[in-house]
């Protein structure tokens, strides 16, 4: 008789995401639209590497540091709600681990796992909202170079 064997990979198995990761996946997911919407207005008033035009433009330069300093509240946010996220979520992995009285290996990799995709994504936009900044801050020097200059 012919017996078929399976094996069970845990690399392959991905549990659905609970209700607080969904929840926090659409705040950064908020968070990325915010700031391209903030890039796309600065590059409306002046578009990339045409900023010169708008050097004398006292509203412009003002709406470029407003949107400066927002994300980088947007930034210092994301990461204190991704620390409440990751430890409120910590927390309930490790008191569900100790109702088992058992504790598998399994289990302990899967909260890692979990911590480490949430870190990432945390990280990504984090990253993306401080480019943007970046951006915006280093437009602001050029026009002000170039104001000063004039």
């Amino acid at each position: 008789m012919f017996q078929e064997t399976t094996t069970w990979d845990l690399r392959d198995m991905h549990p659905a995401p609970s209700a607080g990761m969904k929840l926090y996946m659409l705040f950064l997911l908020v968070a990325c639209v915010i700031a391209g919407a903030k890039l796309l207005r600065a590059w409306r008033g002046a578009p990339p590497f045409r900023s010169a035009r708008q050097a004398n433009n006292p509203t412009y330069v003002d709406g470029l540091r407003t949107a400066s300093i927002s994300l980088k509240h947007w930034i210092g946010c994301i990461f204190l709600v991704w620390g409440i996220y990751a430890s409120v979520h910590f927390y309930d992995a490790c008191a569900g681990l100790l109702l088992q009285k058992t504790v598998g290996s399994s289990a302990i990799y899967f909260v890692a796992q979990d911590f480490a995709v949430t870190s990432t994504m945390t990280l990504l936009v984090a990253f993306y909202l401080f480019l943007v900044r970046w951006y915006l801050v280093n437009r602001i020097e050029k026009l002000r170079i170039r104001t000063e200059s004039r």
